[in-house]
């Protein structure tokens, strides 16, 4: 998948993830994008697994000396997916960022002992859990509401 593709799929699913009215029962999601990086990147890994066939990896990353700043993100290919880049408005980020691991991605340490593949087998873990309902209402939304984005309408 060319980077290019995988941002035109980030849009689509950034914009899925702030239109689904997710409830108290969905975690954090309800404050989409604060404080849930990391149900956000499970679902996009998910997503881009079971719909595009593509293995990507859900990174968890520390900042700080006493690692009290984490976030996690999904890399494919050595592009970094962070759908909530926006929730960081003292750092002027996107809204959803696309792109290689360097200026801000670069100060923050990868924790490897967290960072996992989304395979096959835990994806269907997590669908089997917690995520398999904000799956199910974030495909439905993609499934039938296009995306705007100029003149053209991506589905």
């Amino acid at each position: 998948m060319t980077p290019a593709r995988l941002g035109t799929i980030a849009a689509r699913y950034s914009h899925a993830l702030r239109a689904v009215q997710f409830t108290a029962t969905h975690g954090n999601l309800a404050n989409f994008p604060k404080e849930c990086c990391h149900h956000a990147s499970y679902l996009f890994a998910i997503h881009i697994l079971k719909c595009h066939n593509e293995e990507a990896t859900v990174v968890f990353a520390k900042r700080g000396e006493a690692s009290e700043r984490r976030h996690v993100w999904v890399s494919l290919r050595g592009t970094i997916v962070d759908l909530t880049s926006g929730q960081f408005t003292d750092e002027s980020l996107p809204e959803y960022y696309v792109g290689s691991a360097t200026g801000w991605y670069s100060t923050w340490a990868v924790i490897a002992s967290e960072t996992l593949p989304m395979t096959a087998e835990r994806a269907d873990r997590l669908l089997n859990g917690f995520y398999g309902e904000p799956f199910r209402l974030i495909e439905g939304f993609l499934a039938t509401t296009p995306l705007e984005v100029g003149k053209w309408m991506l589905l």
